[in-house]
């Protein structure tokens, strides 16, 4: 692994070495071994979250600068910008503008709430609202600035009326539309439209925009402004990680790219890209009863891996589930395989039921060290009971113990890093 470290410990170029040095293959390293008891994950890493996160140089290449030309109007008349500056990114719901114009006579055209259309480079023409005005005066001379945002910052506070409502059943279609119909604004729900029955969402002394952006955080989209001022829903992660390779870029940057540097990181939530289909919700007891550990025997007690060799790995579990890979292959070479477990020393500290690290499939045996609390036996996936074990009782023995699990082969390619995942797909019971 030395390799591996020595390659993270410079600056990455936006050049060819960029791609040589992030198609480096990851091995699984001694300390993953304790990761792979993790719940549904074989790493808990999120190796672009860790990797991504540097800057980007530009070096031993001439830069190219490039001068963007722009265009300001309001109605027929042209406003003379000496300095503008418009931005947007995924975060913010609009797009917002700030400047300084070069006259009065420019100044006086920007009156507050009039509309202002921008046209960048001859190609990109964004659609605009002037929020505010001012001037800054000098013995020397005057300074007049205007900024703005798109139209749908009208949906907001101060603009926009608080809104309190119990909304009878509906979809949130429905209610994103009626929000947007208040400016007249048009609408674009790039998401699947859900139902929203009675009783089940109202809101109190809530902006328009606000409500908006509640119904689209809990279909994992985000609420963003297009340039021409529609309003916009979309998914904020519309491909999945196994599907990276087959998307087109939106961007290529390049040496002669006006660029100095570049930082890049990628946000991975928690139950991103997982689907549970069960009759009740997941609580964190259920989530203790599936794991994944390396089958220790099978890989001749190894824990550290190189390019497209196999690796065997156990599946606790005692319910249905599917196997899922981001890359390379996996497969169920053996269902239910049973095997001792390593023996455990149990306490019984004031502890009625205390766990195993391994599943039990059936107790071989249980050998009391002095104090005796009577026959132990299973009481759950990998919890033990004893007869006369309380709250205040004390107790120490060793267990044997038979465990169960399923053995997949999985053979990962040479060029990428592979995540093996775990989903649950069946078999809830009611408590």
């Amino acid at each position: 692994m030395s390799g591996l470290i020595a390659d993270f410990m410079y600056r990455y170029s936006l050049l060819d070495n960029l791609e040589i040095d992030f198609n480096y293959v990851y091995n699984l390293t001694s300390d993953l071994y304790k990761d792979f008891n993790y719940i549904y994950d074989i790493t808990n890493t999120v190796t672009t979250e860790k990797d991504f996160k540097y800057i980007y140089s530009l070096y031993e290449q001439a830069s190219e600068s490039i001068n963007n030309s722009f265009t300001a109007t309001i109605g027929t008349d042209s406003i003379r910008f000496i300095q503008l500056s418009v931005s947007c990114d995924e975060d913010s719901y609009c797009f917002s503008f700030s400047g300084s114009v070069a006259s009065k006579t420019d100044w006086d055209l920007c009156v507050p709430d009039s509309a202002i259309t921008i046209v960048i480079n001859s190609t990109k023409t964004i659609e605009l609202v002037i929020d505010e005005r001012a001037r800054q005066r000098s013995l020397e001379k005057t300074k007049y600035t205007v900024k703005g945002r798109s139209n749908t910052s009208r949906l907001d506070f101060p603009h926009a009326e608080a809104i309190t409502e119990d909304y009878s059943a509906t979809t949130a279609l429905t209610i994103v539309k009626a929000m947007a119909d208040i400016e007249s604004i048009t609408l674009d729900f790039d998401i699947y439209d859900w139902a929203i029955p009675k009783d089940t969402f109202s809101v109190d002394e809530q902006s328009p925009l606000a409500i908006i952006k509640t119904l689209a955080t809990a279909a994992g989209a985000v609420t963003q402004t297009k340039e021409n001022g529609d309003l916009w829903i979309r998914y904020k992660y519309p491909y999945s990680p196994t599907t990276f390779g087959d998307v087109t870029q939106d961007i290529t940057i390049t040496d002669v790219d006006d660029i100095f540097s570049l930082s890049e990181s990628f946000d991975l939530k928690k139950g991103y890209n997982k689907v549970l289909l069960s009759d009740k919700e997941l609580s964190s007891q259920d989530e203790g009863l599936i794991a994944i550990e390396l089958d220790s025997k099978r890989n001749g007690n190894k824990v550290v891996f190189g390019s497209n060799e196999n690796v065997y790995i156990r599946v606790f579990h005692d319910r249905d589930y599917t196997g899922l890979i981001t890359s390379g292959s996996a497969q169920l070479i053996k269902e239910d395989e049973i095997f001792e477990a390593e023996p455990e020393d149990i306490d019984f500290i004031r502890e009625i039921k205390p766990t195993t690290s391994r599943y039990i499939h059936n107790i071989i045996s249980f050998t009391w060290y002095g104090n005796n609390l009577g026959a132990v036996v299973k009481s759950d996936a990998n919890q033990v009971q004893a007869t006369g074990a309380g709250e205040n009782t004390l107790g120490t023995g060793r267990l044997r113990y038979n465990s169960k699990a399923d053995i997949w082969l999985i053979d990962s390619p040479a060029s990428q890093p592979t995540i093996f995942k775990m989903l649950v797909l069946k078999g809830f019971e009611d408590d």
